[in-house]
């Protein structure tokens, strides 16, 4: 979650991180400011494993490994995007966000 070296990307990929980036910490900021309780970790981790199931598309890609449909369904469960649509909805939503609910 460093943007330090941001400009070593393709300007595709930059473009698409920083939108990424800018609107996961709104969020967050936005939470903290009205809800006391900072968010962007948990968005961080979503993000995060969203990625991992992409490169993971990916390797399968490459290597023109064929799945099964339940291997492939099972990857597509995470992949979809459904998590962090659901987790940004509930962070802006919520009245009553507390930690022990976000740690669940």
């Amino acid at each position: 979650w460093d943007i330090t070296e941001i400009d070593k990307l393709p300007p595709t990929i930059r473009d698409s991180y920083m939108a990424l980036y800018n609107t996961t910490n709104d969020i967050g900021y936005w939470t903290m400011r009205e809800i006391v309780i900072n968010t962007i970790p948990y968005m961080q981790k979503v993000w995060a494993d969203e990625c991992k199931v992409y490169i993971k598309e990916v390797h399968w890609y490459n290597k023109g490994i064929k799945l099964t449909l339940k291997e492939y369904m099972d990857n597509a469960v995470d992949s979809i995007e459904g998590l962090i649509m659901l987790l940004g909805s509930y962070f802006l939503t919520t009245d009553k966000l507390m930690e022990e609910g976000l740690d669940y």
